[in-house]
């Protein structure tokens, strides 16, 4: 069987695969700083394999809450706790690679790098506060923070307007901007216009709630 390591591969659905082989390259030193494509197929395997666990979590603890046996509420709280490990262990994992072989081989001038690893760290960091409760979760909210507040800092005085980065930050405000503004004179329309009209700021919020999720998931975290 072919090695599961190329983009293809990533496509295709084998995450556990590219993370074991990228995560030993990196570990062994078997190259420099990694390519912004290995990168992302590096960051969106783990992301894949952690977004499952997250999705099993958040169904098993559904369960656990609404349930009225005994029974039941028992194996999903058991279940639940290996969940939860399980996601600590993977977020640890790769939070430890980021700080031992990743961030130390980042050339000083690229800053977009830097920019990724911080803001990845603290998505993890952010992930297990989703399944952690009082003092541990506290402090993990806390270095989610610190990471993400380096990563705006980063982006905000080393990366050009125009660079992805810079621009999805400004296509949120923007549509933000734009969806307040709007409602606001929506009942001035006549019916035909204020139907699609409607529709359009359905379609923006929708968006605005992707786009948002991830920002309010970590507000909710520290809270």
């Amino acid at each position: 069987m072919e090695p599961c390591h190329s983009y293809s591969h990533l496509k295709a659905g084998c995450h556990e695969d590219v993370v074991k082989v990228l995560k030993r390259i990196v570990e062994l030193d078997l190259t420099g700083e990694i390519s912004a494509d290995a990168r992302h197929m590096f960051a969106t395997a783990y992301k894949q394999l952690v977004s499952n666990i997250r999705t099993s979590w958040r169904i098993v603890s559904s369960r656990e809450q609404r349930t009225s046996s005994e029974l039941t509420r028992k194996i999903a709280t058991e279940y639940r706790n290996n969940l939860s490990q399980e996601l600590r262990e993977l977020c640890t994992e790769i939070i430890t690679t980021i700080d031992e072989h990743l961030m130390p081989k980042v050339e000083t001038s690229d800053e977009e790098a830097k920019i990724y690893y911080l803001k990845m760290k603290a998505d993890y960091y952010r992930y297990i506060c989703e399944v952690m409760k009082g003092d541990e979760r506290k402090e993990m909210a806390e270095k989610a923070k610190l990471d993400y507040e380096k990563a705006f800092e980063l982006a905000k005085n080393k990366l050009p307007l125009a660079h992805p980065t810079r621009l999805a930050e400004k296509a949120v405000q923007l549509a933000n901007q734009t969806f307040d503004e709007a409602s606001a004179e929506l009942a001035e329309l006549d019916e035909e216009s204020y139907k699609e009209s409607a529709l359009i700021l359905h379609l923006i919020k929708e968006n605005l709630l992707l786009w948002s999720d991830d920002e309010a998931t970590m507000q909710a975290s520290i809270n």
